[in-house]
């Protein structure tokens, strides 16, 4: 019976969900690469100071973080606005 709700609720809010998940796999995806070119050798013996761009990497990415972060609230409150009263009943444990 939930898994049929939550298919249900997915078929009428899918603007929402494709919203939600292409913020989350965008982000996702920047995070990873910013680490990948955080531990990239050839990169770092290209610049001559090592600790100021892993200085730098490491800050970009706690700014994504952060951004993330503040993105999926924003993005939450949105889902929450739209869904249906039965799911958010379901997600905070109420009796319908």
């Amino acid at each position: 019976m939930i898994f049929r709700m939550a298919i249900r609720n997915i078929r009428r809010s899918l603007s929402i969900y494709r919203v939600y998940m292409t913020a989350l796999v965008f982000a996702t995806t920047v995070y990873y690469l910013l680490a990948t070119l955080k531990y990239n050798q050839q990169l770092m013996r290209y610049f001559d100071v090592k600790g100021y761009v892993q200085l730098g990497f490491n800050m970009s990415a706690v700014v994504l973080l952060f951004v993330m972060a503040i993105l999926i609230f924003f993005l939450q409150q949105l889902f929450f606005q739209g869904a249906s009263t039965g799911v958010r009943d379901l997600f905070f444990n109420r009796d319908a």
